[in-house]
């Protein structure tokens, strides 16, 4: 087999601005909030020991799995999943979804005393009745990834810096939904937020929307990712495809962005908003009047203004250059979710339609109609049994109502086969595939997402292109 020549035909980092770029290799963290007995700890529960990985089926080394993932103790009382890297977003968002399975199948095999696991976003305060804790408080995280050339802080960058803050703020449809002190909000994260970009490590309230990162040995063949951290995490897998799909269209348009006519790209410039921050927290709320954000343009606009527009010129450029399949497949779903949010009345319960595909509607729908059956009085963090009822919609272990939901409003993007194949299995096409390999032979002793050790040789092995599916020298 001559790997050169297969290393010649993967996607390369200038391959992104032709007229027909690759699929976007993009993935998820996920960090799993884990309730247990006052005795005991996460870290000696053995949920993510040798001998537990090994009895749940798996191989790992130095916390990645043989599925391509990696898996670990975070701070707190947390786990974190932060999936194998995948072709577009249909398979972005199976392999996040297999992590839920990949997580119970090691809780469930330590045979520690799990009280239960959720799948949330935000901040955990003792007063909301903390699913780990209730002494505890903690910022649990979920962490959008998407591959794009490094262009060294060119024109890219800086339309990300244009864009992102605008689509990241109105995306209202991506929340989870939570419970606040005044009201049902649609975001988890939006007050975790705090600056429009920034560093790696934030405080709580003072956390970046997006930043660009990079790997070493990533960087020197040219790459570098996109970090959104304004995300929730969802159990609606269309509401998570609809999210990596919108996000990577969004990147397509800063990344070509000279193909645009003047006049799209002025109007771009002009709806940044004013204070990207104070509009997250003014659109993450569900009730009341719509909320407007100033515009840098001078223009008050609702977050489905906001998302009408991107999704404007994300059409246009799909008449410029060719989107890929799931992407372009994304455009009418996009629309339609749009034009629902826009003509819906404030205060009124969402439609079927939305609550059959979007967590911010479906928990609603939970919660108003336990209101109207009179098992609580109001939606917010004042009332006791709203929060219980709220927290276990977050449970994932065992499953709460909102699994239990979305069995019964599977998803026609993200077929549930399709994430089964990656409980055990990485994508066949990504550098996932390459260190399973790696993984299986047994022959390294440490491995990350771009090197690994081998004992059999005295130099690592490296794996600087995300769509290196063969292990190196194989």
């Amino acid at each position: 087999m001559n790997q050169n020549k297969i290393y010649d035909e993967l996607p390369s980092p200038a391959d992104f601005y032709d007229e027909a770029p690759p699929e976007r290799i993009m993935s998820a963290e996920c960090e799993y909030s884990v309730q247990l007995p006052e005795s005991m700890d996460l870290w000696s529960s053995g949920a993510l020991a040798e001998s537990t990985i090994e009895a749940a089926g798996f191989k790992g080394i130095s916390e990645f799995l043989d599925n391509g993932a990696r898996v670990y103790y975070d701070r707190g009382q947390l786990i974190e999943y932060a999936a194998a890297e995948a072709r577009g977003p249909r398979r972005a968002t199976a392999v996040d979804f297999a992590g839920i399975e990949v997580i119970r199948k090691l809780v469930e095999t330590s045979g520690a005393e799990f009280r239960g696991v959720y799948r949330t976003a935000g901040t955990c305060l003792p007063i909301v009745d903390c699913p780990t804790r209730p002494s505890q408080m903690e910022s649990i995280g979920y962490h959008e990834n998407l591959l794009l050339a490094s262009d060294n802080g060119g024109s890219t960058a800086s339309h990300l810096e244009d864009l992102l803050p605008g689509y990241l703020a109105s995306r209202q449809w991506s929340g989870g939904g939570l419970l606040r002190d005044k009201g049902y909000a649609n975001s988890q994260k939006a007050w975790g937020i705090g600056t429009i970009t920034g560093g790696i490590t934030t405080s709580h309230g003072q956390k970046p929307m997006f930043g660009l990162r990079q790997d070493t040995v990533e960087q020197h063949a040219g790459w570098q990712r996109l970090e959104v951290r304004f995300a929730d995490p969802n159990l609606s897998a269309t509401a998570r495809y609809l999210a990596f799909a919108s996000l990577s269209m969004v990147t397509r348009l800063a990344e070509h962005m000279s193909k645009l006519d003047h006049g799209m790209q002025k109007q771009l410039m002009d709806m940044q908003l004013a204070q990207p921050v104070k509009a997250a927290h003014v659109y993450g709320w569900e009730t009341g009047k719509p909320g407007h954000a100033l515009t840098v343009g001078g223009e008050q606009l609702p977050a489905s203004e906001i998302q009408a527009r991107l999704l404007a010129a994300a059409t246009r450029l799909h008449n410029l250059i060719e989107l890929t399949p799931d992407e372009a497949a994304a455009l009418p779903l996009w629309e339609q979710t749009i034009d629902q949010l826009a003509r819906r009345q404030p205060g009124d319960p969402f439609s079927d339609e939305l609550a059959g595909k979007f967590d911010m509607a479906a928990r609603h729908h939970f919660l108003i109609h336990r209101q109207e059956r009179g098992e609580l009085d109001r939606q917010t963090t004042r009332d006791p049994v709203a929060v219980r009822r709220n927290l276990a919609w977050d449970r994932v272990i065992p499953a709460g109502p909102g699994l239990k939901w979305w069995d019964l409003h599977p998803s026609s993007y993200v077929p549930a086969d399709l994430i089964e194949s990656y409980v055990h299995e990485p994508p066949a096409d990504t550098r996932a595939a390459a260190r399973s390999k790696l993984i299986r032979q047994g022959t390294v002793d440490y491995v990350n997402w771009s090197s690994a050790n081998d004992h059999t040789k005295d130099f690592p092995r490296l794996m600087p292109n995300p769509y290196q599916h063969l292990a190196p020298e194989e």
